[in-house]
């Protein structure tokens, strides 16, 4: 190992067992390798033969990026009923289907839906109910509405459970 300024210790390109020189005794290290024969190394030292990520010192900062875009910005939590406990959205309904359909402010469209069983408030949810589909900007719907299906997980009928439901644009 050699010290670099700062105290930043490094191998040594060719200094096969890590004494710091790189000399004929780390050549004949290598003839060793390549015979099969054992190495005699200095710890700590890469085996031989292996890759050895030798880090350099630290460049400059650069400079600051542009401004990512908006994290989750719309979000719900839903009872089974479909009452909206809190959120962005600004309605929930249960169609005809046994489906919720919640509404935001804005279209969706672009964005990904993900919802997920959760009470808030002392709520409750179904204990062998299975999250079957969340649908973002359905055709046959507003693209500010986000359809999302529990089904149970032994009949494959719908089930009213109290879910959490995210919009990620």
């Amino acid at each position: 190992m050699a010290v670099l300024p700062g105290g930043v210790e490094s191998i040594l390109q060719g200094d096969i067992n890590c004494d710091g020189v790189v000399d004929a005794k780390g050549a004949l290290g290598e003839l060793f390798y390549v015979g099969g024969l054992e190495v005699e190394q200095t710890e700590p030292c890469p085996d031989v033969g292996t890759l050895a990520a030798i880090p350099g010192p630290a460049g400059p900062q650069g400079e600051q990026g542009p401004t990512g875009p908006p994290g989750i910005s719309e979000f719900a939590s839903v009872k089974g009923t479909a009452e909206v406990e809190f959120g962005t959205a600004i309605s929930a309904e249960l169609n005809e289907f046994g489906s919720y359909v919640v509404t935001f402010g804005r279209g969706l469209t672009g964005c990904v839906g993900v919802a997920s069983q959760g009470t808030a408030d002392g709520g409750g949810f179904h204990t062998r109910a299975i999250l079957n589909s969340v649908h973002v900007d359905n055709a046959a719907y507003d693209p500010s509405q986000v359809i999302v299906t529990f089904r149970h997980q032994d009949t494959g009928s719908t089930v009213i459970t109290d879910f959490h439901l995210i919009g990620v644009c």
